[in-house]
């Protein structure tokens, strides 16, 4: 894998809506919120957009955005504003061979999972699944997501996973395993399958969350990993939240006690409960880097080679 230069203060951050417009009110605090960080903010094309009330401009124009701040040597590192809709119509616009030559630290989860999987899959870099700053950075952004995200971004040899609150996640099933970590969304994840940026999943530690799915949708969901041999190829599943992912039939029955039936004849690791996803706090995870996960003592991390 190829590792993005880290970020300093004086560095420049692109700005981009890939997915979702963000409201015009909110543009002002997410350029402060990077000044604060002491790098310059530049905003992409997309940021202004809308479209149909669900996208940030056309796909064209979408695709540029990340096309033109790849291609910058003015620009440093990108930021996804926010996630929402829209990631999938442009996969095929985007210029993977120049995004492959200039590698940039590009931040974002939600919608914005079907980047980090055809940016590990096409363009051999690490990305980070971590705040976004419309969605997470101009409220409440807590001392726990800072204090990770800045963490990670700043590539450390070894990453270690602590919840805010000190507890440890919960183990479904016990075991211990080692590979690179690739994921996001599951809603996302699913339908990748069969596409050409969908990863190779051999060998990988695939991190799952997701938001606002009932649990009769992430069931499908999960199946269709299952039978399309995803569960098979990879060596340890590290579950993140699943925000208002409810079971409207049957409100007792929690995602916790579907994913202990669903992996309970499951041979490899799995780790219920990491703060990572569309929940605050929020820990960064770095999609790509080499992931170290036993789930006999609950411990996770993360090492950047």
């Amino acid at each position: 894998m190829n590792y993005p230069n880290p970020i300093h203060p004086g560095d420049t951050v692109g700005l981009v809506a890939p997915c979702s417009p963000i409201q015009p009110s909110k543009l002002n605090a997410c350029i402060d919120a990077i000044t604060a960080m002491g790098m310059n903010a530049v905003i992409g094309d997309s940021v202004t957009e809308s479209l149909h009330g669900y996208l940030a401009g056309s796909d064209q124009v979408r695709a540029d955005d990340l096309n033109a701040m790849f291609y910058s040597s003015s620009i440093d590192a990108i930021f996804c504003l926010r996630g929402g809709y829209g990631s999938t119509s442009l996969m095929s616009l985007l210029d993977y061979q120049t995004i492959t030559k200039h590698p940039k630290l590009f931040v974002g989860y939600s919608d914005v999972t079907s980047f980090h999987l055809a940016f590990h899959r096409l363009c051999d870099f690490i990305t980070f699944h971590g705040p976004m700053v419309s969605s997470n950075m101009i409220n409440d952004y807590d001392e726990y997501t800072k204090q990770c995200f800045e963490e990670a971004i700043s590539m450390p040899d070894v990453l270690t996973y602590h919840s805010p609150d000190g507890s440890k996640p919960i183990s479904i099933v016990k075991g211990t395993a080692c590979g690179r970590v690739i994921g996001g969304c599951l809603s996302l994840i699913s339908p990748s399958i069969g596409t050409f940026y969908q990863p190779d999943f051999k060998g990988k530690i695939l991190f799952l969350e997701d938001v606002d799915e009932s649990l009769p949708r992430c069931d499908k969901l999960m199946h269709h990993l299952a039978h399309s041999c995803v569960l098979d190829q990879v060596d340890g599943v590290i579950l993140g939240t699943f925000k208002d992912c409810t079971n409207p039939n049957d409100p007792s029955y929690t995602m916790f006690d579907f994913f202990k039936d669903f992996f309970s004849s499951y041979k490899k690791p799995v780790l219920y409960g990491v703060q990572s996803g569309h929940e605050k706090p929020m820990a960064t995870i770095p999609f790509g880097t080499v992931c170290y996960i036993n789930s006999y003592s609950a411990e996770l991390s993360f090492e950047y080679r």
